[in-house]
């Protein structure tokens, strides 16, 4: 008799593939998962040899096969995540493990489980497991999934609102549908989903962005401000951009000495961004300080393109600060 593989935790996945509108990829790559873990006996010892094959019952054609390394590893590609995998792992003298596994699209799992020898099994083999709820999310979830990458964003949304009904804990459901709401400019909602899963993954950049924007949105600057910060330690440039917009926002209300700080710091976390050298010279020469002005307009020009719709004014500014 065969004892179930248990089933563990989900891990933080990569959705930018699955939900990203500005990048296209080919439908098969959208659709991989992989998943990896380490096979060990009932001392807890690593196994090595444990033949794996996964197989995929509605595709005869489909058929991986490998094997647990010295420390008892083993990993597998899934090349359509969107189809149930059977899973059966087998080595002389231990009990053959089957089970028939789903898991999210896009998803890098790992799932480590106990291979008994023969000899330490008792007469009586634990029962097999009912599917859990997180197993039934996850079929939900990549049914969204499935939606979302042939357009169909009502469906989408839909499957994963339906997915986190069945297990609030399932966060790449939560980070799809922060993705989707801000698509649909419900800031709100976002900003909540995208709350969901920071809660947990305090730096999911993903969730992050969605808070930037949804919070900027909503009008709450301390939340965006705050968001756009933590964005900063981690992705320097996107956070640059952040800085850059509420500088121009700043800027746009006649706030000189505020839209500076934002500026400066802007160039601070990615110095090669030509405009933000513009507008920084822009506040300088409000404020009367030529010299820096001059020094932040030659900087924009020697970073703009030739075709950037503010050359002429820089270099006009600098025809007259000399």
């Amino acid at each position: 008799m065969t004892r179930p593989i248990p089933l563990r935790p989900l891990t933080a996945l990569a959705l930018a593939a699955l939900f990203s509108l500005a990048v296209v990829r080919p439908a098969a790559a959208l659709n991989q998962a992989r998943i990896y873990g380490t096979i060990t006996d009932e001392n807890k010892k690593p196994l090595e040899g444990v033949a794996l094959l996964v197989t995929v019952p509605e595709v005869a054609t489909i058929r991986l096969e490998t094997k647990t390394d010295a420390k008892g590893n083993w990993a597998v590609t899934l090349v359509d995540a969107t189809k149930l995998h059977h899973f059966k792992f087998s080595k002389d003298g231990y009990q053959t493990m089957e089970q028939d596994l789903k898991i999210p699209i896009g998803s890098n799992e790992r799932r480590n489980f106990s291979m008994p020898s023969l000899a330490s099994i008792g007469a009586t083999a634990a029962p097999a497991e009912k599917p859990t709820a997180n197993d039934q999310a996850i079929l939900i979830f990549n049914q969204g999934a499935e939606a979302s990458q042939m357009g169909d964003t009502i469906t989408a949304k839909k499957k994963m609102q339906e997915a986190i009904a069945v297990d609030p804990t399932l966060l790449p459901a939560h980070a799809a549908l922060a993705v989707m709401y801000l698509t649909d400019k419900q800031y709100a909602e976002a900003a909540a989903e995208a709350e969901t899963v920071l809660a947990v993954e305090p730096k999911n950049e993903r969730a992050i962005r969605v808070a930037v924007d949804s919070y900027k949105n909503l009008g709450n600057k301390e939340k965006q401000a705050t968001y756009a910060a933590v964005l900063s330690t981690l992705d320097p440039k996107a956070g640059a951009i952040d800085t850059y917009n509420q500088g121009v926002a700043a800027y746009n209300a006649g706030d000189m000495s505020k839209a500076r700080g934002f500026f400066e710091q802007s160039a601070t976390a990615n110095p090669d961004f030509p405009k933000v050298h513009y507008m920084l010279g822009m506040c300088y020469v409000s404020e009367g300080n030529n010299a820096k002005a001059k020094e932040a307009m030659e900087a924009f020009l020697a970073k703009a393109d030739s075709d950037d719709p503010d050359l002429a004014t820089a270099k006009e500014m600098l025809a007259y600060l000399k």
